[in-house]
């Protein structure tokens, strides 16, 4: 008893000595004093509810001098503040006054309220205090021993792995493709050069053919070379490949065909980028299949390497691939590429293409080109109409004007309809190379004589064309060459009247064209070739049902399709030097294994470094939390039932909610952040609540000896929390928290 009357005057000591005419104090909002005025004091109502200094002598405040039984020795010095009480036996419990003689009692002997008021439970409550206190120490101390020890093994892998990591990283060092790729630089260096040699001499060789040409009827040979070209080929591509390989010849190259934007179309005259196409396309001329295999770049056509280096990087990283960018998009649409029955783009062009072909058609070369694209249209229209009608189950007694009509064979006239769609196809494919080169004249640098009549010759060497193609097309871009005269039917042969071949001069003492193109033509001629017109390959204007042919022959409405160039033919001897000039392929061969092993071998031990890097944190280490704690935790998952929910989450992984054969993604990690000591790991961006966000769980972790999830809540839509325990929270900052001394880790 008196324990508690001395502790309770000390505590009102200071109120009563120092009341005066006024008295301030705490009001207990928003840290505010107050200032009561010396009416107010002793008045029955408690204006400082946190000290009781306006009411000494009444009971209107908690603590007051007018509590029963307090007997105050004012000459006493108090040792406590007069805010709190400190309950004796207690010594973490500290109470507000306003909580002393409540009725309640707070402090495990009573002194907090009056005598016999309250029990003594203190070796009760003490003992529970204790055990609880040891409980907590004891977990400390397995958790905090237990961290201790895997930060230590932790920090002993590290160096064991950055070890292992500096020995890999010396391996790949000496791992190194440089010699092999200036080994292989140097032998396509060589073939480039022999190359773009022998197409100078050939150029030379063939100065009668060109020479005499002037600068626009160059262009044009070039223009119906890359036409005819693409009617010969089987390629499905948009652009004339034929003058890119003459100009890689001349040591040229230049980007893709923009005719939405021609200032694309720029010509790059590196000696790396021409020997790298001109290698690695001769390489596979025999299969027909073009390779560039290099980053970015592509091949002039198909996608084609051997499978042991398919897809490795032979050449420069800084490369400009915008030069390469042909061969990408020819290469796209041949591999999508199938054999249609009607080109399947045929006339679906706009713009500066559809400007370009419009001219192209214009021109005398393709006047029986267009006339055979109207006549076949209109055939098969026809065709149409007549296999509609037999579908139908129409009468075919008579046609429209009363005559008899024989019974229609739709397999003859659908084999009729393939082939005339399949030679539309060829001359398309043709005006669209011819435009291609138009194009490139059009926006390309200025050329020089020279350049032209490389690239004319060129396109012929690699166009497949012949000498007599040659004399066709010079009878329709020279105009002395020109015949006056029209074949009698509108579809008939345009080169009907350009028989026998006639010679004029140009250049004093010699013949143009030369010999060697006039002897081809004339034995054209002889053949009759031209004079394949029979009653059934020239239909009238109006096409009635009696003049549905069975079949399609070559010349139908005027019409050859061109054949590719003998090897009898009179150009041969010419370009043969350089048609048979062939790369070293074995040696190539060997270099791009030689580096292809390489590659792989680098690409092992890059893969082995980034997972070594990722096992200890990462090269700063601090993936894997403060000193790499959460190492003996990574890849873990931890459950805990919650209702009729299983949740579990993983950590570097995912969260998930887990019901009877069903699953919810409740997000994947995000990292740990730790604020106040207070470690939060999160997951993010999990399965979206309906009409809500998308799911998310946080997971607040406290020491433990052992990591485990203690509970599960969604105090927001969707926001999962949960606590968990686990010795990576045991460290010096909890410690310090709890008040342990070092003897008790």
């Amino acid at each position: 008893m008196l324990m508690k009357q001395v502790v309770l005057a000390v505590s009102l000591f200071n109120l009563r000595n120092s009341l005066a005419a006024e008295v301030s104090c705490a009001s207990g909002w928003n840290n505010e004093v107050r200032v009561i005025p010396a009416d107010w004091i002793n008045d029955g109502y408690c204006d400082c509810p946190l000290d009781g200094k306006d009411e000494p002598d009444t009971e209107a405040c908690s603590g007051s001098s007018a509590w029963p039984g307090l007997s105050i020795d004012p000459s006493e010095e108090p040792s406590l503040s007069f805010s709190v009480f400190q309950c004796p036996q207690q010594s973490k419990l500290k109470l507000p006054l306003s909580r002393v003689n409540d009725g309640i009692c707070d402090c495990c002997d009573g002194v907090d309220e009056p005598e016999g008021t309250c029990p003594d439970i203190c070796e009760t409550v003490l003992k529970e205090e204790r055990e609880a206190r040891a409980k907590l120490e004891s977990g400390f101390k397995v958790g905090y021993n237990k961290r201790k020890h895997n930060l230590y093994n932790f920090k002993k892998l590290r160096l064991e792995k950055q070890k292992e990591i500096r020995i890999l990283e010396q391996e790949l060092a000496s791992l190194q493709t440089d010699d092999l790729q200036n080994s292989l630089d140097q032998l396509k260096a060589k073939y480039s050069e022999e190359r773009q040699l022998l197409a100078a001499k050939v150029v030379k060789d063939m100065d009668d053919l060109v020479a005499a040409l002037k600068e626009e009827e160059l262009k044009n040979l070039i223009v119906h070379s890359c036409q005819v070209a693409g009617e010969l080929s089987e390629r499905d591509a948009s652009t004339c490949v034929p003058l890119r390989l003459a100009g890689l010849d001349m040591g040229m190259a230049w980007s893709e065909d923009h005719f939405g934007n021609s200032d694309k179309m720029d010509v790059e005259t590196g000696d790396s980028i021409v020997a790298d196409l001109l290698f690695d396309n001769a390489l596979n001329e025999g299969s027909k299949k073009w390779t560039l295999k290099d980053k970015n770049r592509r091949r002039l056509d198909e996608d084609y390497y051997d499978e042991d280096y398919h897809g490795y990087d032979y050449g420069d990283e800084d490369t400009d691939d915008e030069f390469y960018e042909p061969y990408r998009s020819i290469e796209d649409e041949e591999e999508a590429y199938t054999p249609p029955v009607r080109y399947r783009t045929r006339g679906s062009v706009d713009g500066k293409e559809k400007e370009l072909i419009d001219g192209l058609k214009g021109m005398p070369f393709c006047k029986s080109r267009v006339t055979f694209m109207n006549r076949s249209n209109e055939l098969s229209e026809k065709i149409d109409k007549f296999l509609t009608k037999d579908v139908a189950g129409e009468e075919q007694g008579e046609d429209e004007e009363g005559g008899e009509i024989e019974s229609i064979d739709p397999a003859a006239y659908n084999m009729v309809k393939s082939t005339l769609g399949q030679r539309e196809d060829a001359i398309w494919k043709g005006f669209k190379w011819g435009a291609s080169a138009m194009l490139f004249f059009e926006v390309s640098p200025a050329l020089s004589s020279e350049q032209l009549k490389g690239l004319a010759i060129g396109t012929l060497i690699h166009g497949d064309l012949g000498a007599v193609h040659v004399w066709q097309i010079l009878q329709s871009i020279v105009p002395e060459l020109v015949s006056v005269e029209t074949p009698s039917d509108t579809c008939g042969s345009p080169w009907a009247t350009s028989c026998p071949p006639k010679t004029i001069t140009r250049i004093k003492g010699q013949s143009f064209p030369p010999s060697f193109i006039v002897s081809a033509a004339e034995s054209f001629c002889a053949s009759g070739a031209e004079m394949l017109i029979s009653d059934e390959t020239c239909a009238s204007e109006t096409i009635s049902a009696d003049d549905i042919p069975t079949s399609v022959s070559d010349g139908q409405f005027g019409y050859f399709l061109p054949t590719p160039r003998a090897v009898t033919d009179a150009l041969m001897p010419f370009f043969s030097p350089v048609l048979s000039l062939q790369p070293d392929k074995a040696e190539a061969d060997s270099l791009k294994k030689s580096m292809s092993d390489i590659e792989k071998q680098r690409a092992k031990i890059e893969r082995q470094i980034t997972d070594e890097w990722k096992d200890i944190g990462g090269k700063d280490g601090d993936q894997l939390g403060p000193d790499g704690e959460l190492h003996s935790i990574a890849n873990e998952c931890y459950s805990v039932v919650a209702g009729k929910y299983t949740y579990e989450v993983c950590l570097f992984n995912g969260a998930k909610q887990k019901d009877e054969g069903s699953s919810t993604n409740l997000g994947k990690w995000t990292g740990m952040e730790i604020v106040d000591g207070q470690r939060v790991m999160k997951w993010e961006g999990g399965q979206k609540c309906w009409n809500g966000p998308q799911r998310s769980a946080t997971v607040n972790v406290s020491c433990g000896p052992e990591t485990k999830i203690l509970s599960a809540d969604e105090p927001e839509t969707c926001c999962y929390v949960f606590e968990m325990e686990s010795h990576i929270a045991c460290d010096e900052v909890y410690k310090a928290k709890m008040g342990m001394t070092d003897d008790k880790a």
